[in-house]
């Protein structure tokens, strides 16, 4: 018996926590996006205005925001080895206690074993994976950074000789 039911459907303990986390996820998420877009939009303006600062800022918002992307993707891996390995302690999937909120059945036995073996390996890929994730960040706005300062110093004829062919050239 791989799987048990532990409450029906129609139980405020399967509905509430569902609609808990999109009451406080779904604006939350509305906001970060509408919070990233006027800071783009402020960088884009400021870019216009004055370049030359332009630059630093928008790297200092790449960086903080690959650290926090990285940060929660890493915190998310934790949270999940957690879960997993609660559940290979207690032989069941959902864990006892508040990880169960909301859960309409569980996985207990070899079932849930397997379950949370699998899961254990795919939450530490997951965390390594959020360190690739600000390495590679940061190696992309080093990069960036780099090419702006050497576009800096080059001589304008060299950088109409980089255009692609067919752009418009700065000289005509």
């Amino acid at each position: 018996m791989p799987w048990v039911q532990i409450r029906s459907r129609r139980d405020p303990a399967f509905w509430l926590p569902i609609l808990v986390i999109l009451a406080v996820l779904v604006p939350l998420a509305i906001g970060a996006h509408f919070a990233l877009q006027a800071r783009a939009d402020e960088l884009v303006a400021r870019a216009a205005t004055h370049p030359e600062r332009a630059l630093p800022e928008a790297l200092d918002f790449g960086r903080a925001f690959g650290w926090t992307i990285a940060g929660l993707t890493a915190a998310i891996g934790v949270a999940l080895l957690h879960y997993f390995q609660l559940g290979l302690r207690h032989g069941r999937l959902p864990p006892d206690g508040w990880w169960s909120l909301g859960a309409f059945r569980v996985a207990v036995g070899e079932t849930a074993l397997r379950i949370a073996r699998f899961g254990r390996v795919i939450a530490v890929l997951l965390i390594a994976a959020s360190f690739g994730l600000l390495l590679s960040i940061e190696r992309l706005l080093d990069v960036v950074e780099r090419a702006a300062l050497d576009a800096r110093r080059a001589p304008a004829d060299k950088a109409v000789q980089l255009a692609p062919p067919g752009a418009p050239s700065r000289t005509s």
